[in-house]
């Protein structure tokens, strides 16, 4: 078997970035232009204490790619050359999804500053908008085949040309409790990643910007919990659907229905929950009331497919 890596975020607790039985650690470090993960730094400092593999990432928000990695480099600076940058690129939330030169633009830009090709993280349709890529990043791909919550490698059966290879596969988010991925590089080529130039990692260690804002672009681990014990983040945005989508009373399926919004019609929401397979959007409607539609599907901790397009208010 390869090396065995996980990726930790806000979502995950800071002990989870110093599991036993791991032999690397990836940290989320920001996303968009503002937010940076407040964990992000003692998760860390904690998997580099146990002495794993590191590696740290951003996440897209589909702003301008110069803005979003150069806010990255800002955040993350101290991590260069002792870890393997990495840019993860979903349609969540990302308001450039499908575009083919995003990520070309945002790699450049880290290479430019540093000298270092991240890692591209992403899945089928990723690889797809990415291809002029593979002659310079390496591939962390994302494919699920059941989901197992274990580190049984299923067989990989994914066409991710023009790669030849993965250099990480993510093949399990387990259930939604933690993402598991394993490695086609030993761990010299991980570090090779991380410092083709041999260049020396700069100190001191980076910390997370004061009192980093919450932005629209993250699942963050806070939140509150409704009647029915259904747990909901503060988000304010627009959401402009893709089909038709049943407007309800309540965010279940059989929760009285108000109206069935027409493909092509947008809404206002102010938070967002996942649960019963669903991400929830809640629309106010104004005297306190609330209606709710299900704008795409879930594993209970990321999204999974997305039934509209998401734009800031």
């Amino acid at each position: 078997m390869g090396l065995k890596f996980i990726d930790v975020s806000s979502n995950n607790s800071i002990a989870t970035a110093g599991m036993d039985g791991v032999d690397g650690v990836i940290v989320k470090v920001s996303q968009g232009t503002g937010y940076v993960n407040p964990d992000g730094d003692p998760q860390y400092q904690l998997a580099k204490s146990k002495k794993r593999l590191l590696g740290f990432y951003h996440y897209a928000g589909g702003g301008d790619p110069v803005a979003e990695a150069n806010y990255f480099y800002a955040n993350a600076k101290n991590y260069f050359y002792e870890a393997v940058p990495c840019l993860d690129w979903e349609e969540f939330q990302n308001s450039a999804w499908g575009s083919t030169t995003w990520c070309e633009r945002f790699m450049s830009r880290i290479h430019d500053l540093t000298g270092v090709w991240p890692l591209l993280y992403t899945g089928d349709e990723g690889v797809d908008q990415n291809t002029r890529l593979a002659a310079k990043c390496g591939l962390w791909f994302a494919g699920y085949p059941d989901n197992r919550a274990n580190w049984n490698v299923p067989g990989f059966n994914y066409n991710i040309s023009p790669w030849k290879s993965y250099t990480l596969w993510q093949f399990t988010s387990s259930g939604g409790v933690l993402d598991r991925e394993i490695a086609a590089v030993d761990a010299a080529g991980w570090k090779k990643i991380a410092n083709p130039g041999k260049k020396a990692a700069a100190k001191p260690v980076p910390k997370p910007a004061a009192k980093p804002t919450i932005s629209k672009k993250e699942t963050v681990a806070k939140g509150w919990k409704d009647a029915l014990g259904d747990t909901w983040y503060n988000e304010k945005g627009k959401f402009k659907l893709a089909q038709d989508i049943n407007l309800r009373y309540g965010a279940k399926t059989t929760s009285s229905l108000i109206a069935t919004l027409k493909s092509g019609s947008t809404i206002e929401y102010d938070a967002f929950s996942h649960h019963n397979g669903y991400v929830w959007l809640r629309q106010p409607r104004g005297n306190g009331k609330y209606g709710y539609l299900a704008s795409g599907t879930s594993n209970g901790v990321k999204r999974t497919s997305s039934w509209g397009l998401f734009s800031e208010i």
